[in-house]
């Protein structure tokens, strides 16, 4: 089932999870780097500005940017941030 295009982040943070985002979610800075533990194919492909900023910031294979990662199918995905693990619908 196709939804509307939503970030991550909003998507994240509705669901509790503690995402930094210092730059308002310009996709600027890099600090709402998460790890996806799981459902990463519900996510769109990153674009160019993510994939550049993802270089920029040294990101370990699996991580997105909250504020740039685009949902694109429903469905849960799991994601680390910081220590902790979260599952967001």
């Amino acid at each position: 089932m196709t939804v509307p295009r939503r970030t991550l982040l909003g998507v994240a943070r509705r669901a509790g999870a503690p995402i930094g985002y210092p730059c308002r979610g310009e996709g600027v800075c890099g600090r709402c780097t998460v790890l996806i533990t799981g459902g990463a194919t519900r996510l769109a492909p990153p674009g160019d500005r993510e994939r550049a900023l993802l270089a920029h910031v040294g990101a370990a294979p699996g991580e997105r940017l909250a504020c740039l990662a685009e949902v694109a199918e429903a469905g849960s995905i799991d994601l680390r941030v910081g220590g902790g693990t979260y599952r967001i619908e």
